[in-house]
């Protein structure tokens, strides 16, 4: 677990608690909106809001750069599809490329502008209520996709680090086996026992040069 890691972890969970905090902070204002209108909110949205509180408690749990913050990539995983499933349902609420579906004026439109304070949802059309909150929705969505895709990222970090360090693990018990250290000792006691023949040999190819001398 390298100083790099670490510090790729840090910067991922940091985006997905802001990503957390952004599209929790916009679905639950609107939630708040349609509980003071005594009214029942998307499930959709509820749904999302709950993603985004698991995501905002797990990042930071998750923030310190600790072993078991790699070890939890299944979580991460398992995050990331929650998200895109998020992503999905609010995406066919909110249809097309710009807020074209009913539900954008008749309930985002309709409880973010406050008109639940004035009209009855049923009285209400797409040009009384306009587009003022669709950049809410795009911003909330765009949040939601960025989000998902860093919790995608942090699972492949864990799965790597995770790998890596029982890779190391294996080798570095593989070279402590008793085996090993035999082999060892049998390889220096061999090259002891040839430096000794070669220290002989030498003494002996000296003496029988000097006695040719004589």
């Amino acid at each position: 677990m390298g100083i790099g890691s670490q510090v790729i972890s840090v910067i991922f969970r940091l985006f997905e608690l802001i990503a957390g905090s952004v599209v929790a902070g916009m679905v639950g204002e609107y939630l708040h909106y349609v509980s003071e209108a005594h009214d029942s909110p998307s499930h959709d949205m509820v749904y999302t809001v709950a993603i985004a509180g698991i995501s905002i408690v797990v990042s930071l749990v998750c923030m310190p750069p600790l072993k078991y913050a790699f070890y939890g990539f299944l979580l991460d995983a398992a995050l990331f599809i929650c998200w895109m499933v998020a992503f999905g349902l609010l995406v066919n609420l909110k249809g097309g490329v710009g807020c074209e579906s009913d539900w954008c004026y008749s309930n985002w439109g309709y409880y973010w502008g406050g008109y639940y304070n004035y009209y009855p949802v049923s009285s209400v059309t797409a040009q009384g209520v306009g587009n003022s909150a669709c950049g809410k929705l795009r911003a909330a969505i765009a949040w939601n996709f960025i989000g998902g895709w860093f919790w995608l990222l942090s699972a492949l970090l864990g799965l790597y680090v995770v790998l890596r360090f029982r890779n190391e693990k294996k080798k570095n018990a593989s070279l402590d086996q008793p085996g090993n250290h035999t082999i060892e000792v049998g390889n220096s006691k061999q090259s002891g026992e040839m430096s000794s023949l070669g220290k002989e040999y030498t003494g002996a190819t000296d003496a029988s040069t000097t006695v040719a001398h004589l």
